[in-house]
């Protein structure tokens, strides 16, 4: 084997690991954004039911508006996407924002201190129930805020 061929493996050897490295750095770096919030009401995330509850809500990759929410109690948790917004929430404004259709709720906004606020799009129940509501009686959606959060 020739020198520039063992130089050019070397190369691209110390850059992958680089690249791994600065990856495992943003997913540490990550890890200390999230919140804890307890919910006092059963609601929806996409297309799952979560019971009330203490929740943590955290980035689960460092792909953008990928989210993880976690009840240990219930032994639950759900990794779901959501689109993020292009503002960073400052301090003391982390909150989750919820629709409520009656007796139910849906989780519509996540905002995290430190990191971008996310929406979560409507599932397919919401909207069905959106429209059920609609026929029947004219109804607003209810919006919910829930701000006492702990970082």
């Amino acid at each position: 084997m020739n020198t520039k061929r063992l130089k050019a493996y070397l190369v691209r050897g110390i850059i992958s690991l680089s690249v791994v490295l600065a990856a495992l750095m943003t997913v540490k770096g990550q890890s200390d954004l999230g919140v804890r919030v307890s919910v006092p009401f059963d609601f929806t995330v996409g297309d799952q039911r979560l019971p009330a509850g203490e929740y943590t809500l955290r980035p689960y990759t460092t792909g953008l508006g990928v989210l993880r929410i976690s009840n240990w109690q219930a032994r639950r948790s759900l990794i779901f996407s959501a689109n993020v917004d292009e503002h960073l929430v400052s301090q003391g404004d982390a909150r989750l924002i919820f629709d409520r259709y009656e007796d139910q709720y849906f989780l519509r906004e996540v905002w995290m201190t430190g990191a971008e606020s996310y929406d979560l799009p409507k599932s397919r129940i919401e909207r069905s129930l959106e429209k059920d509501l609609a026929r029947d009686v004219p109804r607003r959606v209810e919006v919910v805020q829930i701000t006492d959060i702990t970082q």
